[in-house]
């Protein structure tokens, strides 16, 4: 073994999304609302550098054209365009970072985008836009503008995309960033939306700094509940020590919300406890509504690559506990996030068997702390610490 240490606390991993994880915000879980354009020429601009991560280490462009059936996926939580004037496009521009209004936005222009109008409007949901003009070449890390504007605006059509709140209240100093042009004035836009780029050559992109996250509110548990208990399995990305387990959770009762947080070798064979941790329900004031991540040093534990882990939360009162989750809306985009491919949702009850009800698209939030990597096999490699 060659294990060198990380600085400071470790790396946590799978990272955290950068959402606000609030109860009190929805029933989702998390922070959801709607944009509203409702007059011509108003828009949304989200700008950023482009993940590709299929493509990192290489400094090939990929292009989206009409041409070449280059697809845009984004949410939409109202589409009205009735009137046959009204125009709705969606696409990518060159960002302006200097613009004399003071904020990055894109530069005006659509590069390649998708066009509708009360002929065949979009569907509202998840949903994929097959682009009709333009194309556009990017390469990873190149820096862009989402746009998504209301063109022309006639009767009372409105267009509402969906936005996740950021953690910080508000996008200033903040990248990627979003922009509003609303009532002919620019303005911080303290949003994220999803994106994701599906280019003409397959490969997949969306912004770094904003993975195309679905909130989702993980199951209450308590000790009787079906399941009772709730993990994410995941494989390490090389072979790791880890020295704490993290879980972002809510106790609903300061007396009974009890549950033991737990990682585990082998979830999907036979389940065996590496690292046990006991959580009691005073922790946590039954009055605090957000849901906020609890980190817990353990005795340290090697992870081998390439091998399933779950860290998972279990009831062990009466009360409830909330583990909060994310998720995303097709299994293939697991690859924007930390863990990638590899992350799954697994549930059991009564500490029995292996962990079922597997799930590709929904995820507790559970973890662990990286504290150091073996570099004996990567010869030539510099981590950098």
């Amino acid at each position: 073994m060659g294990f060198r240490y990380v600085t400071g606390a470790g790396w946590t991993y799978p990272d955290i999304a950068p959402f606000n994880y609030n109860y009190g915000a929805g029933s989702a879980g998390y922070n959801l609302g709607q944009g509203t354009l409702d007059a011509t020429g108003e828009a949304y601009h989200f700008t950023g550098s482009l993940f590709v991560p299929d493509d990192q280490d290489s400094t090939s462009s990929h292009t989206i054209s009409a041409a070449g059936s280059g697809k845009i996926t984004t949410y939409f939580v109202t589409v009205t365009l009735a009137d046959g004037s009204s125009e709705l496009r969606l696409g990518l521009q060159d960002a302006d970072m200097a613009h004399s209004d003071g904020y990055a936005h894109g530069d005006g222009t659509f590069d390649v985008y998708k066009s509708y109008t009360s002929a065949a409007p979009p569907a509202t949901g998840f949903v994929t836009h097959t682009m009709s003009s333009g194309s556009k070449t990017l390469a990873h890390g190149d820096i862009f503008s989402f746009v998504v504007e209301m063109t022309a605006r006639g009767g009372s059509d409105v267009i509402r995309p969906i936005q996740y709140a950021l953690l910080q209240s508000s996008s200033t100093n903040r990248f990627p960033c979003g922009t509003q042009y609303l009532s002919s004035a620019w303005g911080n836009y303290n949003f994220f939306t999803s994106l994701v780029i599906e280019f003409d050559d397959g490969y997949l992109g969306c912004m770094y700094g904003m993975p195309p996250i679905v909130g989702t509110s993980e199951a209450t548990l308590t000790a009787s509940s079906t399941p009772d208990e709730i993990g994410l399995i995941f494989q390490a990305p090389m072979r790791v020590l880890v020295n704490a387990i993290w879980c972002v959770a809510q106790q609903t009762s300061d007396a009974t919300s009890d549950y033991e947080l737990i990682l585990y070798a082998d979830p999907l064979g036979t389940p065996t406890a590496l690292a046990t941790i006991s959580v009691p329900a005073e922790l946590s004031p039954y009055t605090i509504t957000t849901s906020a991540p609890k980190i817990f040093a353990i005795d340290p534990v090697v992870l081998e690559p390439n091998t399933d882990y779950c860290v998972a939360v279990k009831a062990t009162g009466t009360g409830n506990v909330r583990n909060t989750g994310q998720g995303v809306n097709d299994a293939n985009w697991r690859r924007f996030l930390s863990g990638g491919t590899t992350l799954r949702r697994g549930e059991r009850s009564d500490g029995s068997g292996a962990f079922g009800s597997l799930s590709t698209t929904a995820f507790p939030l559970c973890g662990v702390a990286i504290s150091a990597v073996d570099v004996a096999p990567m010869s030539g490699f510099h981590l950098g610490v």
